[in-house]
């Protein structure tokens, strides 16, 4: 599985627009998504890649840009 696209196939299904260089663009301060996207984001990932995400994993700082969820997502699947 490629993890940063199966990311952003997830992003784009929850109705974020991605740009171009969209790896390190700050998902919250470029108003690309919104807390319910977030949520189904979350909800997503945990269903077809088979993670659990714990409440306290929820970090603006894990979440921030496409970068920064795929290494989350990388390491939850060597755990």
């Amino acid at each position: 599985m490629n993890v940063e696209n199966t990311v952003v196939t997830i992003l784009k299904n929850v109705g974020v627009q991605l740009q171009d260089d969209y790896m390190d663009i700050d998902l919250y301060e470029s108003d690309l998504i919104d807390s319910l996207q977030l949520m189904q984001l979350i909800t997503i990932m945990e269903e077809k890649i088979g993670i659990t995400i714990d409440i306290t994993e929820i970090t603006p700082d894990i979440f921030k840009s496409v970068r920064t969820i795929t290494e989350f997502v990388q390491h939850k699947l060597v755990q």
